[in-house]
């Protein structure tokens, strides 16, 4: 496991929650 950062909305502009794996550069 990486370090993940946390994004809510991102680009569809919805109350969903993403997270981002930088060791891997994908998303969870």
């Amino acid at each position: 496991a990486g370090q993940y950062l946390l994004v809510i909305g991102g680009l569809d502009h919805e109350s969903t929650i993403h997270a981002y794996d930088t060791t891997t550069d994908t998303w969870a």
